[in-house]
């Protein structure tokens, strides 16, 4: 099954986003307006586009420049990335982005899409592998023969040809020999990211608010709200959230709202498991966890 297209984010729910607009359709089958108040990357409200159940889909993400990339590929209208966007981005070009205070669509692609652990602080790749990695997507992206010959010098082995006149068709073509060579032929996350972005659904109703500042003026029996806010007693997400104050927006809001978490102090209605993958040194690991899914039980859930 495809996954749902969006931009890389830590805690992306990407996986299981599918799961999550079947689980609120069922709980209230009469919604046909969604709003997704924490969007991040967009995944759920890619998700809700998808699924044709809702008449109007709203996101809304706090982080500026989040909203800006969105609304940049929105308004590509199937054009496909500019050439800057497959680019190969340095070290040193990452760090000089990630530290400024540049909310481009560009340079929020760049902290992204080249972040380890799409946490848009770290670089994508070790030191270790930057050079081979760096051959590939040039071959790749460039179809440059002189990267893939000093690649095969680097590895010291022979590789297939990538047939196919755009950047599209060559990356297909790898990811259908992936299985043939070494680890560093097998990776190329920086290609699978940025084809993921072309996948983008049209987006519509994008805005860069607090959640509490988003005006509402749906029909109450016939709107949901979906919150996916920084986890409680979680650490990563370079921001000082404020979970009282969610809380009691949660518990006090009067239209049916819904929550993933880990725990909290609200009523659950289901539970999810995903796979998450860690890694550490040379090693990777999957680990499993529960994501549940807590609601506010307000009119237009079913009694």
């Amino acid at each position: 099954m495809a996954r749902t297209p969006c931009i890389p984010y830590r805690g992306s729910k990407q996986a299981i986003a599918p799961e999550i607009i079947r689980a609120i359709k069922a709980l209230c089958p009469n919604a046909i307006y969604f709003y997704d108040l924490f969007g991040g990357g967009g995944a759920i409200t890619v998700s809700a586009l998808q699924s044709n159940y809702f008449k109007k889909v709203f996101y809304n993400e706090y982080d500026k420049g989040l909203v800006n990339l969105l609304t940049f590929l929105r308004d590509l209208k199937g054009q496909g990335l500019p050439k800057e966007y497959w680019e190969w981005v340095s070290r040193e070009k990452f760090e000089s982005l990630r530290d400024s205070d540049d909310d481009s669509a560009y340079a929020t692609m760049v902290r992204r899409i080249w972040s380890f652990g799409n946490n848009g602080t770290g670089y994508m790749f070790g030191k270790n592998l930057e050079y081979g990695k760096q051959l590939i997507h040039k071959w790749i992206v460039n179809g440059d023969v002189d990267a893939k010959n000093e690649l095969q010098e680097y590895l010291k082995g022979n590789f297939a040809e990538l047939t196919g006149d755009t950047i599209h068709d060559r990356y297909m073509a790898y990811r259908a020999n992936i299985n043939t060579t070494t680890r560093c032929w097998k990776e190329s996350e920086s290609c699978e990211r940025i084809e993921a972005l072309e996948r983008l659904q049209a987006l519509e109703s994008l805005q860069a608010l607090d959640y509490q500042d988003v005006k509402i003026e749906t029909p109450i029996e016939q709107t949901v709200i979906y919150c996916d806010p920084p986890y409680r007693n979680t650490a990563g997400y370079n921001c000082d959230f404020d979970v009282e104050r969610f809380d009691k927006w949660f518990r006090d809001c009067p239209y049916t709202c819904f929550l993933s978490e880990y725990d909290a102090p609200f009523e659950q209605v289901g539970q999810i498991k995903k796979q998450a993958l860690n890694a550490a040194g040379n090693t990777r690991k999957i680990k499993s966890k529960i994501e549940k899914l807590y609601w506010n039980r307000n009119i237009g859930a079913k009694e």
